[in-house]
């Protein structure tokens, strides 16, 4: 199993995320299929609306290999954290993860837990109690996919994250996650090229 960009967050590395992330890594990939879920900077599932820069976690979890994750992050209307900044922990992205991102992993075919994107949030302490961050499907794709290490496509399920808490939602995340009807279908993380003809219609207009 891989992990990456884990231990050299000292972030990540406090507290119960740390032991909820060894867990991960020495449970079986094989008792689940695999799921994105959004983990806060402290615990697994759960973030505290704290006023300050907050940080969330997208992680590919239970995964028995894969080449491509692709999805979109959205937050309930109860939630007032406002959006800052992503990071991306692989060359191969291609959009954001608010209006929808997809992720090869470098030509690699990894297996267990991985992070693939960091999303910094600001925190004012007002969001509504038992609201979520929630990981749903790329505005492209029929339902949440990924690229198998064959390059197939095949369909993921995900985990919410409960913000600032409330609910007791932690106490069932291990149990079903969130699912999405609909096929999965093939996808690359390469923009589409620029069609020669048309870039020399464009050089043309600017010519003496």
């Amino acid at each position: 199993m891989k992990l990456v960009s884990f231990a050299s967050d000292p972030m990540i590395r406090s507290g119960s995320l740390v032991f909820y992330a060894s867990a991960v890594l020495l449970s079986s990939a094989s008792v689940r299929a695999a799921t994105m879920s959004l983990w806060g900077e402290y615990f697994f599932c759960t973030l505290q609306d704290s006023p300050g820069l907050r940080t969330v976690y997208v992680v590919q979890e239970f995964s028995l290999g894969t080449t491509a994750v692709r999805f979109k992050i959205v937050s309930d209307p109860s939630i007032t954290m406002t959006y800052v900044s992503e990071t991306h922990p692989f060359a191969h992205s291609l959009g954001n993860t608010q209006e929808g991102l997809s992720v090869c992993f470098d030509d690699m075919c990894l297996t267990g837990t991985t992070i693939v994107a960091e999303i910094k949030y600001m925190g004012y302490g007002t969001s509504a109690p038992c609201s979520f961050i929630r990981v749903v499907p790329h505005p492209l794709a029929e339902t949440l996919d990924m690229m198998d290490c064959a390059f197939n496509p095949q369909a993921m399920s995900a985990y919410r994250l409960e913000v600032p808490g409330g609910c007791n939602y932690c106490v069932s995340h291990m149990g079903p996650p969130d699912s999405y009807p609909g096929t999965p279908m093939g996808f690359g993380c390469e923009p589409l090229p620029t069609r020669a003809s048309t870039w020399g219609r464009i050089k043309s207009l600017y010519s003496d």
